[in-house]
């Protein structure tokens, strides 16, 4: 059984999905039948999987969310899902 790493709270719904080591936010909402958008297949590129980070701890933003997010939006909390991993 893989490991539990996180237990992750899709807002507006309020559904709650234990997230797997390894697996992106995109990868866990995939896995509960959440529709985050992954018009790129969720290889950061099309900005569509954007999510708001209200509380805990994640991967820090790689260079190709910076290339698609501005900073303002970084600062404000605001990820791709497919990028993103709880920690």
């Amino acid at each position: 059984m893989p490991e539990k790493t996180s237990t992750l709270v899709f807002l507006p719904r309020n559904e709650k999905r234990e997230s797997e080591t390894g697996d992106s936010i995109l990868a866990t909402a995939i896995k509960a039948g959440i529709n985050l958008g992954q018009h790129c297949g969720g290889n950061g590129r099309c900005g569509k999987c954007r999510i708001r980070v209200v509380s805990g701890r994640c991967s820090e933003a790689g260079e190709r969310e910076k290339s698609v997010l501005h900073e303002t939006d970084l600062d404000s909390g605001t990820r791709l899902a497919c990028q993103t991993f709880p920690l």
